[in-house]
């Protein structure tokens, strides 16, 4: 399984994915088959039609999403238990 951390403090998340995506197939291409969760963070830094434009974005590949923030705990609790669960 990867996890892939994306910050939501920037325009420019979905580009991020993509950009982690494209350096992991050119690194392995055995990664590439590899159960994917993406997970957005710092959900405190933006605002809700951002954080919903970029996960239904992501959602069109059929991954695992999760947005959270530390800093006030918002889906962390969430998170912790799908991995625990796995």
């Amino acid at each position: 399984m990867i996890l892939h951390l994306v910050s939501l403090e920037t325009e420019e998340s979905i580009n991020q994915y993509y950009t982690i995506r494209e350096e992991l197939s050119q690194y392995a291409k055995e990664l590439e088959d590899k159960e994917e969760w993406i997970i957005f963070t710092k959900m405190d830094l933006t605002n809700q039609d951002y954080i919903d434009r970029v996960v239904s974005d992501v959602d069109k590949l059929e991954k695992r999403v999760f947005v959270i923030s530390t800093e006030t705990g918002d889906g962390v609790k969430e998170l912790r238990m799908r991995l625990l669960s796995t």
